[in-house]
């Protein structure tokens, strides 16, 4: 036997060699596939957590920052053609109509008004009228605002030719500095006389500030021209928007209905009037009633 011994080869048709070799081939292109794939995860895993972040980033941010909320629009926009009235004689004159008194038949008048400042305790503010300070008799109406500890009370003077009637005084309102109101006095069967006030806005409820039975007839007929504006005695700084006369209405049947509508669509004028139930309707400069009555805007002589 010879000292050389020989080395035996592996036999390629042997069934384990070719699993042997199969399985590291399978290892090898995992492998590679692997190594392919890694890059791509990588990048996948790192989009993540950059978004992560920045979404974590916006939410610390916005919740360190001062709360904002989205205003509706203000009321003060709401009457673009309202006069401003500053105590230095500007006026609002609309003369003499009968239409402008009040008859036989119910009555509505109505104002929008926005002060400027509070008024204080005692203080008197009158911003729209129909009488003559220097008549004998000093008939007819007016509105004004008196403030008190209270809040702000509307006030309604009213009186006929024969003296009877005098400064009605009604209940107490909240009624703020930058804010628009409305004034409205209604007048039915010649003898009961009332207000409504409501706040500017879509969804606003007239309130009733109560009423007088005058206890008897007192229907003021005045000559004077109808005045809106602030007299040299009045506290009334503000402005004064949409107003309006109505006649021949049913006060008991239909009044709270026509004030709501009012309030709640200022320029609009009410579904329930026909053409002879307005005498007058607009803003402080112009009449669109069916009347169309002269309306002057000026300052009145002798005021400072």
């Amino acid at each position: 036997m010879s000292g050389n011994q020989a080395i035996e080869t592996p036999d390629s048709s042997d069934g384990g060699s070719a699993e042997y070799f199969d399985s590291v081939t399978d290892k090898q292109s995992i492998m590679s596939s692997w190594q392919r794939r890694f890059p791509l995860f990588l990048g996948f895993i790192g989009a993540f957590l950059i978004s992560w972040l920045a979404v974590l980033a916006l939410s610390f941010a916005f919740r360190s920052s001062p709360s904002q909320t989205v205003e509706a629009p203000k009321a003060e926009d709401a009457f673009s053609k309202a006069v401003s009235l500053s105590g230095q004689g500007t006026v609002v004159t609309v003369p003499h109509n009968q239409s402008l008194n009040p008859g036989e038949k119910d009555f509505l008048l109505y104002a929008w008004f926005k002060l400027k400042n509070e008024l204080q305790d005692g203080e008197r503010a009158p911003f729209l009228g129909k009488f003559s300070e220097s008549s004998k008799t000093r008939a007819g109406y007016a509105l004004a605002l008196v403030g008190g500890a209270d809040g702000i009370r509307p006030h309604v003077y009213w009186q006929n030719e024969a003296g009877k009637g005098r400064w009605y005084a009604f209940a107490s309102k909240d009624i703020r500095p930058q804010q628009w109101y409305l004034f409205a006095l209604t007048f039915r069967s010649k003898r009961y006389l009332g207000v409504h006030m409501a706040p500017y806005g879509p969804e606003s409820s007239p309130e009733v500030l109560g009423g007088y039975d005058l206890e008897g007839e007192i229907v003021p007929d005045s000559s004077a021209p109808l005045e809106i504006g602030a007299a040299s005695s009045s506290k009334f700084r503000g402005r004064v928007g949409p107003f309006a006369i109505f006649h021949g209405i049913d006060i008991a049947r239909d009044g709270a209905k026509i004030v709501k509508q009012i309030a709640r669509e200022p320029l609009s004028l009410p579904d329930e009037l026909e053409e002879s139930n307005v005498a007058i309707w607009g803003d402080p400069r112009n009449d669109l009633g069916p009347q169309h009555l002269e309306i002057q805007v000026g300052r009145r002589a002798g005021r400072e």
